[in-house]
Order: structure tokens, then sequence, then C-alpha cells
């Protein structure tokens, strides 16, 4: 299995700890400020078929990249 990045990846266990909860809010942290708290999602609604899981990853690719552009856009006016 090939491993990239070095996050610490935690088991699914019934017992909680306040370094998961952490680590977990600085994740959606991160997300809310990355894709825009309050901003519409990444693909407008309605329903996507694919031939492929390639097409598929390449449409959430285009979609996470224009949605990147517009943040970016927005932020330096």
């Amino acid at each position: 299995m090939r491993v990239v990045g070095k996050r610490q990846q935690y088991d699914i266990v019934s017992d909680a700890s306040a370094a998961k909860l952490v680590a977990g809010a600085r994740w959606n942290d991160a997300m809310n400020k990355a894709f825009g708290t309050g901003q519409p999602g990444v693909f407008r609604c309605g329903v996507y078929r694919y031939r492929s899981h390639e097409e598929a990853d390449a449409a959430w690719f285009e979609a996470v990249v224009r949605r990147m552009a517009t943040i970016a856009a927005q932020r330096n006016g």
C-alpha cells in the first residue's frame, strides 16, 4: 500500500480522546476555509452519471479546481 503524507491514521474506536477531537476540528476548519463556509458546493445540484471511475475522478478534480479558482478570485478582488 502506498502511503502519502504524515497524518496519523486512527482506528475506529468506541471511546473518544481529546487528540482525536482536536484533529477532527482542525480538519473541519481547514475544509471550511478551503471551500468557503456558507458557499455553494463543488457540484451543482443534479444527478451525474459517468462511464468509469476515471471519468468521475476527472469531473471531481475539474469541479474542485473551478471552485478553488472562484474562491481565490473572490478573496483577491
